[in-house]
């Protein structure tokens, strides 16, 4: 398994991460009121109950993309080379890996933190200082890790296990 190989199903998976949050964003910014600092939560009114209704399916939805992309590419990926557990482990984690960090710094650290665009910024949130703060993306990205290599082992388990 090459480089490239490795690479092309990066750039798929930050692909259609990046057309996911472009949908939800594009019908409703606030539909990821609950992704933005809590002092923006708490500077504007709370999601309807139609909101929160609408960003659970959307949100549902981007957890099974981020989830089941990594499985199944490194499913075939490791049954195609004959990979052992740590391998595929690995394999794994850095595809996962690869798409956190694309989130930390284009998506959170450039679109949000830096360029701040007004369709992403919450009516009665205006001039709000935490639009700003790096600090917060960067402490989700760290639990996000841990998250990640959960979900690494938890992929090489079931690719392994034998019955």
């Amino acid at each position: 398994m090459g480089t490239i190989y490795f690479l092309i199903h990066c750039f798929i998976y930050v692909a259609l991460y990046t057309l996911m949050l472009l949908i939800i964003v594009l019908k409703n910014p606030r539909l990821l009121l609950n992704n933005y600092p809590q002092e923006i939560r708490d500077q504007v009114i709370p999601q309807t109950k139609h909101e929160i209704e609408t960003s659970r399916k959307y949100l549902i939805a981007l957890a099974v993309l981020c989830i089941m992309y990594p499985f199944v590419v490194t499913c075939y990926t490791s049954l195609k080379y004959g990979w052992q557990f740590w391998q595929t482990v690995l394999f794994s984690w850095r595809l996962m890996l690869f798409v956190s960090i694309y989130s930390l710094v284009i998506v959170d650290w450039l679109v949000f933190c830096t360029i701040t665009p007004s369709f992403l910024i919450i009516r009665g949130s205006e001039g709000n200082t935490a639009y700003k703060n790096y600090n917060i993306p960067f402490f989700k990205f760290l639990r996000t890790l841990v998250i990640i290599t959960g979900l690494s082992l938890f992929n090489a388990f079931v690719i392994h296990i034998k019955i």
